[in-house]
Protein backbone atom coordinates (compact mmCIF):
# COMPACT_ATOMS: atom_id res chain seq x y z
CA UNK A 1 0.00 0.00 0.00
CA UNK A 2 2.97 2.34 0.48
CA UNK A 3 4.36 1.85 -3.01
CA UNK A 4 3.10 3.95 -5.91
CA UNK A 5 1.14 1.99 -8.51
CA UNK A 6 3.92 2.43 -11.07
CA UNK A 7 6.36 0.62 -8.78
CA UNK A 8 3.94 -1.95 -7.38
CA UNK A 9 3.03 -3.20 -10.84
CA UNK A 10 6.52 -3.20 -12.32
CA UNK A 11 7.54 -6.39 -14.07
CA UNK A 12 10.70 -6.42 -11.94
CA UNK A 13 8.91 -6.99 -8.62
CA UNK A 14 10.53 -10.04 -7.08
CA UNK A 15 8.27 -13.05 -6.66
CA UNK A 16 10.48 -16.08 -5.97
CA UNK A 17 14.06 -17.12 -5.77
CA UNK A 18 15.97 -20.13 -7.06
CA UNK A 19 19.62 -20.82 -6.29
CA UNK A 20 21.38 -17.48 -6.82
CA UNK A 21 18.68 -15.84 -8.92
CA UNK A 22 15.61 -13.74 -8.24
CA UNK A 23 12.68 -14.21 -10.62
CA UNK A 24 10.24 -11.41 -11.35
CA UNK A 25 6.55 -11.50 -12.22
CA UNK A 26 7.52 -11.31 -15.91
CA UNK A 27 10.00 -14.18 -15.31
CA UNK A 28 13.00 -11.89 -15.74
CA UNK A 29 16.00 -13.32 -13.90
CA UNK A 30 18.33 -11.25 -11.74
CA UNK A 31 21.54 -12.19 -9.97
CA UNK A 32 21.14 -10.40 -6.67
CA UNK A 33 24.15 -9.16 -4.72
CA UNK A 34 23.17 -6.00 -2.90
CA UNK A 35 23.37 -5.14 0.77
CA UNK A 36 22.44 -7.66 3.44
CA UNK A 37 21.34 -10.17 0.80
CA UNK A 38 25.01 -11.03 0.31
CA UNK A 39 25.01 -12.74 3.70
CA UNK A 40 22.54 -15.38 2.55
CA UNK A 41 23.55 -15.50 -1.09
CA UNK A 42 26.67 -17.51 -0.27
CA UNK A 43 24.49 -20.55 0.35
CA UNK A 44 21.99 -19.70 -2.37
CA UNK A 45 18.49 -18.36 -2.01
CA UNK A 46 15.83 -20.63 -0.48
CA UNK A 47 18.59 -22.75 1.05
CA UNK A 48 16.91 -25.35 3.29
CA UNK A 49 19.46 -24.98 6.13
CA UNK A 50 18.79 -21.24 6.35
CA UNK A 51 15.04 -21.77 6.22
CA UNK A 52 15.24 -24.39 9.00
CA UNK A 53 17.48 -22.20 11.18
CA UNK A 54 15.07 -19.28 10.73
CA UNK A 55 12.08 -21.50 11.55
CA UNK A 56 13.76 -22.92 14.66
CA UNK A 57 14.61 -19.43 15.90
CA UNK A 58 11.09 -18.13 15.17
CA UNK A 59 9.68 -20.96 17.29
CA UNK A 60 12.10 -20.17 20.15
CA UNK A 61 12.39 -16.38 20.26
CA UNK A 62 11.23 -14.60 17.09
CA UNK A 63 12.77 -11.23 17.92
CA UNK A 64 14.34 -9.44 20.81
CA UNK A 65 16.30 -6.21 20.94
CA UNK A 66 19.84 -5.79 22.22
CA UNK A 67 19.41 -2.28 23.63
CA UNK A 68 19.83 -1.29 27.26
CA UNK A 69 22.24 -4.10 28.17
CA UNK A 70 19.81 -6.76 27.03
CA UNK A 71 20.68 -9.76 24.88
CA UNK A 72 19.65 -13.31 24.05
CA UNK A 73 21.63 -16.53 23.81
CA UNK A 74 22.02 -16.62 20.00
CA UNK A 75 23.32 -13.05 20.04
CA UNK A 76 25.77 -13.83 22.86
CA UNK A 77 26.94 -17.04 21.17
CA UNK A 78 27.58 -15.24 17.88
CA UNK A 79 29.40 -12.37 19.61
CA UNK A 80 31.68 -14.86 21.41
CA UNK A 81 32.47 -16.65 18.13
CA UNK A 82 33.25 -13.35 16.41
CA UNK A 83 35.57 -12.22 19.21
CA UNK A 84 37.49 -15.50 18.90
CA UNK A 85 38.29 -14.89 15.22
CA UNK A 86 38.85 -11.11 15.37
CA UNK A 87 42.35 -9.83 14.67
CA UNK A 88 44.29 -7.61 17.03
CA UNK A 89 44.51 -3.86 16.51
CA UNK A 90 48.06 -2.93 17.41
CA UNK A 91 48.65 -4.44 20.84
CA UNK A 92 44.98 -4.59 21.77
CA UNK A 93 42.66 -7.42 20.83
CA UNK A 94 39.39 -6.42 19.21
CA UNK A 95 36.91 -7.76 21.74
CA UNK A 96 33.73 -5.74 21.34
CA UNK A 97 30.81 -6.63 19.09
CA UNK A 98 27.96 -4.31 18.18
CA UNK A 99 25.15 -5.76 16.10
CA UNK A 100 23.19 -3.71 13.60
CA UNK A 101 20.31 -4.51 11.29
CA UNK A 102 22.23 -3.84 8.08
CA UNK A 103 24.97 -1.83 6.44
CA UNK A 104 23.34 1.60 6.65
CA UNK A 105 22.42 1.11 10.30
CA UNK A 106 25.95 -0.12 11.03
CA UNK A 107 27.54 2.87 9.28
CA UNK A 108 25.21 5.26 11.07
CA UNK A 109 26.10 3.69 14.42
CA UNK A 110 29.84 3.77 13.68
CA UNK A 111 29.56 7.50 12.95
CA UNK A 112 27.70 8.13 16.19
CA UNK A 113 30.40 6.20 18.09
CA UNK A 114 33.12 8.31 16.39
CA UNK A 115 31.32 11.57 17.18
CA UNK A 116 30.76 10.43 20.77
CA UNK A 117 34.46 9.55 21.10
CA UNK A 118 35.54 13.05 20.04
CA UNK A 119 33.00 14.58 22.44
CA UNK A 120 34.41 12.40 25.25
CA UNK A 121 38.03 13.45 24.63
CA UNK A 122 37.14 17.13 24.54
CA UNK A 123 37.13 17.68 20.76
CA UNK A 124 33.42 18.23 20.04
CA UNK A 125 34.26 20.29 16.95
CA UNK A 126 35.82 17.26 15.24
CA UNK A 127 32.79 16.07 13.28
CA UNK A 128 33.63 16.39 9.56
CA UNK A 129 33.12 13.30 7.42
CA UNK A 130 34.45 12.87 3.90
CA UNK A 131 32.27 10.95 1.48
CA UNK A 132 32.58 10.25 -2.19
CA UNK A 133 30.30 11.79 -4.80
CA UNK A 134 27.88 9.06 -5.93
CA UNK A 135 28.88 6.93 -2.94
CA UNK A 136 26.35 4.81 -1.12
CA UNK A 137 26.63 4.07 2.58
CA UNK A 138 23.00 3.53 3.54
CA UNK A 139 19.68 5.34 3.61
CA UNK A 140 19.63 6.95 7.06
CA UNK A 141 19.88 10.75 7.09
CA UNK A 142 23.54 10.56 8.13
CA UNK A 143 24.59 7.87 5.64
CA UNK A 144 22.62 9.55 2.85
CA UNK A 145 24.46 12.78 3.69
CA UNK A 146 27.85 11.06 3.35
CA UNK A 147 27.08 9.50 0.00
CA UNK A 148 26.49 12.24 -2.54
CA UNK A 149 23.78 10.54 -4.58
CA UNK A 150 21.76 13.35 -6.21
CA UNK A 151 18.58 11.28 -6.24
CA UNK A 152 18.88 10.74 -2.50
CA UNK A 153 20.05 14.22 -1.52
CA UNK A 154 17.46 16.50 -3.12
CA UNK A 155 14.26 14.86 -1.82
CA UNK A 156 15.53 14.71 1.77
CA UNK A 157 17.44 18.01 2.08
CA UNK A 158 20.77 16.25 2.40
CA UNK A 159 23.53 16.65 3.22
CA UNK A 160 22.18 17.40 6.66
CA UNK A 161 24.31 20.08 8.28
CA UNK A 162 27.87 21.17 7.57
CA UNK A 163 29.58 17.99 8.77
CA UNK A 164 29.72 16.34 5.34
CA UNK A 165 32.18 17.10 2.55
CA UNK A 166 32.52 15.18 -0.68
CA UNK A 167 35.36 14.18 -2.93
CA UNK A 168 35.09 13.28 -6.60
CA UNK A 169 34.66 9.79 -8.02
CA UNK A 170 38.13 8.38 -8.86
CA UNK A 171 37.08 6.64 -12.06
CA UNK A 172 39.21 7.81 -14.97
CA UNK A 173 37.18 6.14 -17.71
CA UNK A 174 33.98 7.93 -16.69
CA UNK A 175 35.24 11.16 -15.13
CA UNK A 176 38.58 11.83 -16.79
CA UNK A 177 38.85 15.04 -18.82
CA UNK A 178 39.58 14.91 -22.56
CA UNK A 179 43.27 14.15 -23.04
CA UNK A 180 43.87 13.67 -19.30
CA UNK A 181 46.23 10.78 -18.55
CA UNK A 182 45.43 8.36 -15.75
CA UNK A 183 48.35 9.75 -13.78
CA UNK A 184 47.11 13.32 -14.20
CA UNK A 185 43.62 12.19 -13.26
CA UNK A 186 44.95 10.44 -10.13
CA UNK A 187 46.84 13.60 -9.17
CA UNK A 188 43.69 15.68 -9.63
CA UNK A 189 41.72 13.25 -7.45
CA UNK A 190 44.41 13.36 -4.73
CA UNK A 191 44.43 17.17 -4.86
CA UNK A 192 40.65 17.12 -4.50
CA UNK A 193 41.05 15.47 -1.12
Amino acid sequence: ALLPVSVRNMSTNKTRDIDYQIHSQADLRFHESTGSIVMTKGLGFSEPRLAQAAYDQMMTLPQYHTFGNKAHNKCIDLAEKLVQVMPTCGKSPLNKVYFGSGGGDSNDTAIKIIWNYFNAIGKPEKKKLIGRVRGYHGSTVVTTSIGAQPGMHQPFDCPYGDRFVHTNVPHHYTFGKDGETEEDFATRMADDL
